[in-house]
C-alpha cells in the first residue's frame, strides 16, 4: 500500500520540543532547521507564481499573464523559473531523507514530486506563439530561439509530453502529501486519546487542527487538475494557469502551516536578536 499511517512511537522516540526559542539546545536546533525546510518550501510555492508576473512585468513594462505558470521558462524569468523549481525539487527529495528504506509514505512521495518538478525543469513546455506550420525544435539543424538543448535533442512534442505528464503526477503527489498528512494527524491524535483513556469521534477530528487544514489543502489542489479539465476560462487567465495556480498556492500554503510551531515563534528566526529591553536586561543581571 503506497499511504500507509505510521506506527505508535514507541517509548525512546525523539518527540519535537514544543519551545524552539532555546537553540542552545540540539533537539531544538535540529528541529528548527527540518521545519526551515519546511517554511522555505511553503513560501517559495507562494511567491514564485507572483514574483514570475512582477519581475517580467519589471522588464517588459507591462503585466502579462501567460498560458500557464510553466510558459515563464519561455519568458525573460527562465533563471529565476529554472533555479525557484529547482531549489524546491531538490528540497523535496531531501525532506526526511535520513529515514532511510523505513521512511514514512510521505517521505517517498516527497521524493517522487521533487523528481517528478525536476522534470517539469528539464523538460519545457512547448514555446508560446509558435505559429502553426512554423518549425519546431528538432525540426531543423539550425538552433531555434527559445529552444532549449533536450528540445533540440529530443523534440519539442516528445519533451512537452514528459513535461506536461510530470506536471501531472507532480500535482497529484503534492495532493496525497496533504491527504496523508491530515489521515496522520487524526491517527496520532486518536492514539493520543486512547492512550488518555478519552472517546472521541473520528470524524471530530478531521474537522478540527491541522488535519482539516491539510485536508482543505488536498482538496484544493484535486480542485486545481478538475478546473483545467473543464476548461473554466477567468478573465485574461487560461484554465491552465488557474488551475496550476490553485495547486501550487495550496501546497505552499499546506507546507507553510506544517511548520506552526516555529512559525509562532518567527521573530526568533531573525539572523540578528533584538536587543533585550532594559527591564529584561535588569533581570537578567540580577
Amino acid at each position: 500500500m503506497l499511504v500507509k499511517l505510521p506506527p505508535a512511537r514507541p517509548a525512546d522516540d525523539f518527540v519535537a520540543p514544543k519551545d524552539l526559542s532555546d537553540t542552545s539546545r540540539t533537539d531544538v536546533r535540529y528541529t528548527r532547521s527540518y521545519l526551515l525546510i519546511r517554511i522555505v518550501v511553503g513560501l517559495l510555492g507562494l511567491a514564485l507564481p507572483i514574483f514570475f508576473i512582477i519581475g517580467e512585468a519589471s522588464i517588459a513594462r507591462s503585466v502579462h499573464f501567460r498560458g500557464s505558470i510553466s510558459a515563464y521558462y519561455h519568458s525573460p524569468m527562465r533563471d529565476i523559473f529554472v533555479g525557484g523549481l529547482c531549489v524546491i525539487g531538490f528540497l523535496l527529495i531531501m525532506y526526511l531523507a535520513g529515514q532511510g528504506r523505513d521512511s514514512r509514505s510521505d517521505r517517498r512521495l516527497s521524493t517522487w514530486a521533487g523528481i517528478a518538478l525536476l522534470a517539469v525543469v528539464f523538460f519545457p513546455t512547448t514555446r508560446p506563439g509558435v505559429p502553426d506550420g512554423a518549425p519546431m525544435c528538432g525540426d531543423t539543424p539550425d538552433p531555434l530561439p527559445g529552444c532549449s538543448t533536450l528540445q533540440h535533442q529530443l523534440g519539442e512534442t516528445p519533451v512537452a509530453f514528459v513535461h506536461y505528464t510530470a506536471a501531472s503526477l507532480f500535482v497529484v503527489f503534492l495532493a496525497c502529501i496533504c491527504f496523508y498528512w491530515a489521515r496522520r494527524d487524526v491517527h496520532e491524535r486518536m492514539e493520543a486519546a486512547k492512550a488518555r483513556g478519552e472517546t472521541v469521534s473520528r470524524s471530530a477530528l478531521w474537522r478540527t487542527g491541522r488535519a482539516r487544514v491539510h485536508a482543505i489543502c488536498g482538496s484544493l489542489i484535486v480542485l486545481g487538475l478538475v478546473w483545467v479539465a473543464l476548461r473554466i476560462d477567468i478573465w485574461e487567465l487560461t484554465p491552465l494557469y488557474v488551475g496550476e495556480l490553485i495547486a501550487v498556492w495550496s501546497f505552499g500554503i499546506a507546507w507553510l502551516f506544517s511548520a506552526g510551531a516555529l512559525l509562532k515563534q518567527w521573530r526568533e528566526l531573525l539572523p540578528i536578536a533584538s536587543p533585550p529591553k532594559p527591564a529584561e536586561a535588569a533581570e537578567a543581571a540580577a
